[in-house]
C-alpha cells in the first residue's frame, strides 16, 4: 500500500468581505443605508469550492495523476475525497489540504489552487471597483444637477428679496459650477 501524503496552506479572508466598500461608505457618510450586501466568511469557502475556480485543477489532476481512474472520478467526489477546504473554527483563516500519494503532485496542486483563488479575488475586486467607479460617476451627476438648482434658487431668491451686491443682482450671467455653465433663464424650465 502506498503512503498517502497531506499538504495544505491557508488563506486569511477580511472578515466582512468588502470592507473598503466606497458605495456604502459615501451612503452612511450621507444618512442613507447601504443597500450593498456584504458576503460572510463562508461565502468564501464556497467561492474556492466552486467549479469556477476549481475546474481547471481537477482537469489538471485527471490528466495527470496516475492514482485517479477519470471515468470513476467526478468533480463532486474528487472534492469529497482529495481535498478539504474549511475555516478554522473562529477565525477567518481558510485552511486548504490536499491528499495524495506523491508529495511533489500535492505542492503543485496547492500552488494551483492559491493561484486560481487568486485570479477569482482578482477579477471579482477588478469588478468591485468598476462598480463603485460607476456609482461615483452616476453620483457626481446627481449632485452637479442639485448643486445647478441650489444656485438657480438662491438667485431667484436674491432677486425676489433684493439682495446680493450693490445693484440688489448675484451674478445672473453664466456661472460657472464645475464646468458646467448655465444661467437662471435656461434653467427656468426645469
Amino acid at each position: 500500500m502506498k503512503p498517502i501524503y497531506k499538504g495544505s496552506f491557508e488563506i486569511v479572508v477580511e472578515k466582512g468581505g468588502r470592507q473598503n466598500n466606497i458605495e456604502g461608505k459615501f451612503l452612511e457618510a450621507l444618512g442613507q443605508s447601504s443597500q450593498t450586501t456584504k458576503p460572510n466568511l463562508k461565502t468564501q469557502e464556497f467561492i474556492l469550492k466552486s467549479q469556477s475556480v476549481l475546474k481547471p485543477v481537477y482537469n489538471y489532476v485527471l490528466k495527470n495523476d496516475p492514482d485517479v481512474n477519470p471515468k470513476k472520478l467526478d468533480y463532486k467526489l474528487w472534492l469529497k475525497k482529495f481535498l478539504e477546504i474549511t475555516f478554522k473554527k473562529g477565525s477567518n483563516v481558510l485552511s486548504i489540504s490536499y491528499e495524495n500519494s506523491d508529495e511533489k503532485f500535492i505542492l503543485n496542486i496547492l500552488n494551483q489552487i492559491s493561484d486560481k483563488y487568486k485570479a477569482y479575488s482578482k477579477s471579482d475586486r477588478e469588478r468591485e471597483i468598476n462598480k463603485t467607479l460607476e456609482f461615483l460617476e452616476s453620483q457626481q451627476k446627481i449632485y452637479k444637477t442639485k448643486s445647478r438648482m441650489s444656485t438657480k434658487n438662491f438667485n431667484q431668491f436674491s432677486i425676489e428679496n433684493g439682495l446680493g451686491d450693490i445693484d440688489g443682482f448675484v451674478d445672473l450671467g453664466n456661472t460657472n459650477l464645475s464646468g458646467g455653465n448655465f444661467d437662471l433663464i435656461s434653467e427656468k424650465n426645469i
